[in-house]
């Protein structure tokens, strides 16, 4: 299962198993920011968090952008 796809309480457990610091603190998206570390995440997923990221900060973003951080779909 993608860490996307778990809830709070799921990625709070999986959080603990790998004994993260400060867990109890963390909202859903720093929890999946964290274990993306610990969990491999395909290219596809990769990619997706990339452009959602950029729309985050509303700047521009491209498909040059992808290649240059060597994602590609």
């Amino acid at each position: 299962m993608k860490l996307t796809e778990m809830t709070a309480k799921e990625l709070y457990k999986l959080a603990q198993e790998k004994e993260i610091p400060n867990r109890s603190k963390m909202r859903k998206e720093d929890l999946i920011k964290v274990l993306s570390k610990f969990v491999k995440v395909d290219q596809s997923e990769k990619a997706k968090q990339f452009i959602q990221k950029k729309k985050k900060k509303n700047s521009a973003y491209s498909f040059l952008n992808l290649k240059r951080n060597k994602l590609s779909f």
